[in-house]
């Protein structure tokens, strides 16, 4: 009888230690994987359309992923707008680099993703126009506009590393120096002020995260 109560009381003890070093390495590897994926490096790119378009890269770095309710990032972009003014082969284009911050509210969450909400102001120090006759040589690189932000929502789907989004923009200025475009321009000023005073887009993102 002493055997079996002996026997028995081991292997309650051998399961119970079991059960609690399966509860800790558990705890470990959620531990590891909510660490893992706090904070991240975003690749990506994006194209925006208004009457043009813009299209470019952006690096940033972030705190948060779609397992935690709120994430935020701030990071910088290249944004090259295709030509405003072509005549004939002639061209003008912008270039532009905004610094941005971004604020996610995870809406809904599942075990590998989530659909998200999301806020960003970006900061342009200054837009840049290129002057280009049609054999390519370069007639003049001049600031045409600075120091304007942009608010912009946003709706995303995020799946594992990889992000899909919409988004909305509203520049809270004209982005360009009217004076100098009515000099450059002349009389084709008036065909193109709409798409010169446009300051809204709607475009497309894509970003893939590299989680440390």
């Amino acid at each position: 009888m002493g055997r079996i109560c002996a026997i028995f009381w081991l292997t309650f003890l051998f399961f119970t230690l079991s059960a609690q070093t399966d509860s800790s390495q558990e705890s470990v590897r959620r531990q590891r994987i909510s660490r893992i994926d706090f904070y991240h490096v975003s690749v990506g790119a994006s194209v925006a359309m208004n009457r043009n378009y813009s299209v470019g890269p952006q690096l940033s770095f972030g705190v948060g992923s779609f397992r935690n309710i709120l994430n935020a990032d701030v990071g910088i972009r290249y944004l090259f707008e295709g030509a405003f003014l072509q005549r004939g082969a002639e061209r003008v284009s912008l270039q532009q680099m905004p610094i941005f911050v971004s604020l996610n509210v995870n809406a809904f969450r599942w075990r590998t993703g989530s659909f998200y909400l999301g806020a960003e102001m970006a900061y342009t120090p200054t837009v840049v126009a290129q002057h280009r006759l049609p054999d390519g040589q370069l007639v003049s690189d001049i600031q045409i506009g600075k120091n304007h932000f942009t608010p912009a929502a946003k709706l995303g789907f995020r799946q594992g590393d990889c992000d899909l989004s919409l988004f909305y923009e509203y520049d809270m200025k004209p982005s360009f120096n009217q004076k100098y475009i009515f000099e450059t321009v002349g009389y084709d000023y008036d065909v193109l002020k709409y798409s010169i005073l446009e300051r809204m887009r709607l475009g497309i993102r894509f970003l893939y995260h590299f989680n440390f």
